[in-house]
């Protein structure tokens, strides 16, 4: 039988809690407190870059053009993501598409930059579209390849869309300047 508790112990690093914000550095061990309506505590380690596909019951149900990004800066951070067909061995060919993603965080500036997908796949969308959720204070500019941006301000994370370009040749380059 495994015990669930709500001990744990955070290795070095600095760490978020996925359900409140909060910041805590580590290493240390801590009770941990979550919503009722979750299974425990998770964390999230600075710098991380997560991509989320579309919520769908099984692969093909809905189509991936928009892929909803959260970035938690901390100094220099990269996440390649990676992406085939989701049902056949083309991989093993080589039919994927990688997107390598980089985030530089130096005050006053965070710097996120999407390159173009590199490779292709049976299915691919011809383009596609992102949704950033950036996780930082309120910001006084947000821009997208040198022009303002539309931005919203939600919880402790600033909201925007970009697309790719239609060659996939130019990076999206996101500059919040706080």
């Amino acid at each position: 039988m495994v015990a669930f508790t709500d001990h744990v112990r955070l290795p070095k690093g600095h760490w978020i809690d996925y359900w409140n914000g909060k910041n805590y550095s580590g290493p240390m061990e801590m009770e941990c407190p979550y919503p009722t309506n979750r299974a425990g505590g998770l964390f999230i380690k600075a710098g991380a870059i997560i991509p989320y596909w579309p919520e769908m019951d099984f692969v093909g149900e809905v189509p991936v053009e928009t892929i909803r990004v959260e970035v938690y800066p901390d100094g220099k951070s990269a996440f390649t993501m990676y992406e085939d067909d989701g049902n056949s061995l083309a991989y093993l060919k080589g039919a994927v598409a990688e997107t390598a993603i980089l985030c530089e965080a130096s005050k006053p500036l965070v710097k996120l930059t999407l390159n173009p997908r590199a490779g292709n796949y049976e299915g691919m969308p011809s383009r596609r579209s992102y949704d950033l959720r950036i996780h930082v204070a309120k910001p006084g500019s947000v821009n997208v390849n040198g022009t303002k941006a539309e931005w919203t301000y939600e919880s402790d994370a600033v909201c925007l869309s970009a697309t790719e370009d239609s060659a996939r040749k130019a990076p999206i380059v996101v500059d919040v300047a706080m």
